[in-house]
């Protein structure tokens, strides 16, 4: 589990809040420091659900005022928060284990090397992912779709199929879900793919995180999602006096390439993605080893990845659209824009309160971070192994724009459908100490 001051985990869920903003008042008192409590619900929040596929969006609501802790709330004037726009980049694996092989051509598979797989992964696959872009139940959703392996067979590294450029501009480039003609862009790239060729996992994987990259620079303040589905191992074929080697895109060519791993290559990939706050979840299809995908969804989003079995075609395109839901709404609203303040006042980021309400109660939030330590309390968020777990900081110390729930707060905050994060402005910060 990494400590870092952001939330690893990002609001993927259709959520819409409503913050109160509040004047800084000069003659304040000092920042409260006690132990995490209840109560309080004179707040404005974000709403959010379970993690449903059925999961359509939260409810602007405010109720402003006085909070049951009796400190007093500057103008109950509120403006709604802005949803973190998620940019979801789909990298499709395509290859010819996707699909069939038929060597002779007589259309009976029952050769050594020859396999029927396109009712058994390629069309529950395509079937699901048709559904989830006509039907993505969500706001604030954006998605790109790109296939491996694509161009001509490579003669080395980062050549042909292994060249990280064929796969940093999809065909079908990132659009918003909601408009008919980018969500029909997506779908007929995917009906007009057909399966073939191997497996460069790593140039395919760094084609699509370098697209994520540039997909949030163009579009400030967004998140990007990388979503990487295949069924095989890294593996390009290589032809050698009628013989065929399984070669390594990072190695091509190379002597002993084929007895190379690329999994600890595509694991750091993913890795210094998440670094940047770049997520890659990945989506094993039919009987690829799980412990090679589990470690690069771990190096990329934290948890294992999302295995599909094959053997039904109802099961699999029922465990696919799981996976997607799960991609997309399991998380609960861990990053809150901040509003600008009512004209004529200003922010003050020492008089912010932020709680986690459900149906039967409240809980604080205690703030960590650099000016919570002078006052005794946390610099950084704490692990959630932490006696504590109800965290947040801000995204920026000297210039906050966003609240951040630490992971602490925001694993702990999962999984409750009658949940909604509330955050008070104007009212006493809370900094937990021991």
């Amino acid at each position: 589990m990494r400590i870092q001051t952001t939330a690893k985990l990002i609001g993927i869920v259709g959520i819409a809040a409503a913050i109160g903003v509040a004047c800084s008042d000069s003659g304040a008192e000092s920042p409260t420091i006690h132990g995490n409590n209840s109560g309080g619900s004179g707040a404005v929040g974000a709403s959010f659900g379970s993690g449903s596929s059925s999961t359509s969006g939260g409810t602007i609501f405010a109720t402003g005022g006085i909070d049951d802790g009796g400190i007093e709330a500057c103008q109950d004037q509120t403006e709604p928060a802005k949803l973190t726009p998620v940019n979801l980049v789909f990298m499709i694996d395509k290859s010819g284990s996707m699909g069939d092989q038929d060597l002779n051509g007589d259309g009976i598979y029952d050769d050594a090397n020859e396999w029927q797989n396109t009712p058994f992964r390629w069309t529950p696959v395509k079937e699901a992912l048709i559904a989830f872009f006509t039907n993505p139940g969500e706001e604030g959703l954006e998605a790109s779709i790109e296939f491996f392996p694509n161009g001509s067979q490579p003669t080395g590294p980062d050549t042909g199929v292994c060249r990280v450029g064929e796969y940093q501009y999809p065909a079908a480039p990132m659009t918003p879900l909601d408009d008919d003609t980018g969500r029909q862009m997506l779908i007929t790239r995917l009906e007009n793919t057909k399966p073939n060729g191997g497996t460069p996992t790593l140039p395919a994987l760094q084609g699509a995180i370098e697209y994520a990259r540039q997909t949030m620079a163009d579009n400030p303040g967004s998140k990007s999602v990388v979503v990487l589905v295949t069924d095989g191992e890294p593996g390009v074929a290589r032809i050698e006096d009628g013989v065929a080697y399984n070669e390594k895109c990072f190695c091509y060519g190379q002597p002993g390439c084929p007895d190379q791993d690329e999994i600890p290559y595509v694991v750091q990939a993913a890795e210094a993605a998440y670094a940047e706050g770049i997520l890659t979840y990945v989506i094993g299809m039919g009987e690829v080893d799980p412990s090679n995908l589990d470690a690069i969804a771990y190096a990329g989003a934290g948890q294992p990845a999302f295995i599909v079995s094959t053997g039904d075609p109802d099961q699999t395109r029922s465990m696919f659209t799981d996976a997607l839901a799960s991609i997309r709404s399991v998380q609960a609203p861990c990053e809150i824009e901040m509003p600008e303040p009512p004209q004529g006042e200003s922010f003050d980021k020492e008089l912010v309160n932020v709680e986690f309400a459900t149906d039967s109660g409240a809980t604080n939030l205690a703030y960590a971070g650099p000016f919570a330590a002078a006052k005794g309390g946390l610099a950084t968020c704490p692990d959630v192994s932490a006696a504590n777990p109800w965290y947040w900081t801000y995204d920026n110390e000297e210039n906050p724009t966003k609240i951040i729930l630490c992971d602490s707060a925001c694993n702990a905050t999962q999984g409750d459908a009658t949940g909604r994060v509330n955050v008070k402005y104007g009212c006493e910060i809370i900094i937990e100490v021991y």
